[in-house]
């Protein structure tokens, strides 16, 4: 069952709707302003709603006077709290040119529900509005399901989520380069005064900078899948100095406190990557299956 919830202040609409759409095992809450819908999804610490609902215009009980918060407003409200969450536009029009010129201009709902589907049983449109909410709900579950345990990413998760979810174009920018850019990083030469922790700073005047965090992760999880899981043969790699004389009898280990720390800073549990490869973003998991494949790297977890 996937929970949504719908604002909408034609109580008849509400109605048709949550019927509708228990039928295909979507059950839905209602609310009649977007101020509860809010309020709820505040409320919601657990994430029991998947997904929202948002219908374009709304009104009062007099049906003439505008609530304070329309459709638009009540998008930008839920993008701030759980930009993660998949949003879909409910209005009476049915003409994609038009809906796209105005309100798919304005936000960028994943795609519209038309009421007109309703009472026309058109049931192509809706069979595949349906099937829209269960992959978006699908793909959620999974990313969040692959969130980093620990503990770092309790103050990295509002970033990231706001980096992924918030500006489709610089997400997308930051995708298509980040292989060349990792190559780069790769290639560079590295010493005890010029780790990759200073390369990539995780915090740039105080301020926790996202793209680098990601950016440095990857750059580890390569060179971690490149050296076999040797994680020894990584940290001397990327910088980080050897005690002389000393033997290293277990390459899987982490010697150094610093490359410790940064792996920490990070979000990483090596134990982790040593086992089922837990702890990985979904679109790190992804890219390091194109990574290695593109140099005939075995990939997959454990890797030791």
């Amino acid at each position: 069952m996937i929970n949504v919830l719908y604002v909408e202040d034609i109580l008849q609409w509400q109605d048709a709707l949550k019927e509708l759409l228990l039928q295909y095992g979507i059950a839905v809450t209602c609310y009649r302003t977007g101020d509860a819908l809010v309020n709820a999804i505040l409320a919601d610490n657990t994430d029991t709603f998947e997904a929202v609902l948002v219908d374009w215009w709304l009104y009062e009980d007099d049906g003439e006077t505008r609530q304070l918060m329309q459709g638009d407003d009540i998008y930008e409200e839920i993008k701030k709290l759980k930009p993660y969450l998949p949003q879909y536009v409910v209005t009476q029009e049915d003409d994609l040119d038009r809906i796209t010129n105005t309100i798919l201009a304005r936000c960028h709902f994943r795609r519209f529900f038309s009421k007109k589907w309703i009472y026309e049983e058109n049931r192509t449109m809706i069979e595949d509005f349906v099937n829209d909410i269960r992959l978006s709900v699908q793909n959620m579950r999974t990313m969040m399901a692959n969130l980093p345990q620990h503990a770092s990413w309790d103050l990295f998760k509002p970033l990231y989520f706001e980096f992924r979810f918030n500006n489709k174009d610089a997400w997308e920018y930051f995708e298509a380069g980040i292989m060349d850019e990792v190559e780069r990083i790769r290639n560079a030469d590295f010493d005890k005064k010029n780790t990759i922790a200073r390369k990539l700073s995780v915090k740039i005047r105080g301020a926790i900078q996202i793209k680098n965090i990601l950016l440095a992760r990857r750059v580890i999880l390569s060179e971690l899948l490149w050296f076999g899981g040797c994680w020894h043969d990584v940290e001397v790699k990327l910088g980080y100095e050897e005690e002389p004389n000393t033997v290293y009898e277990n390459q899987y280990r982490i010697y150094d406190g610093g490359f410790r720390t940064h792996c920490n800073a990070l979000g990483f549990r090596p134990d982790e990557l040593r086992t089922k490869g837990q702890g990985l973003l979904l679109e790190e998991k992804q890219w390091l299956q194109v990574f290695c494949s593109k140099y005939d790297i075995p990939y997959g977890f454990p890797i030791t």
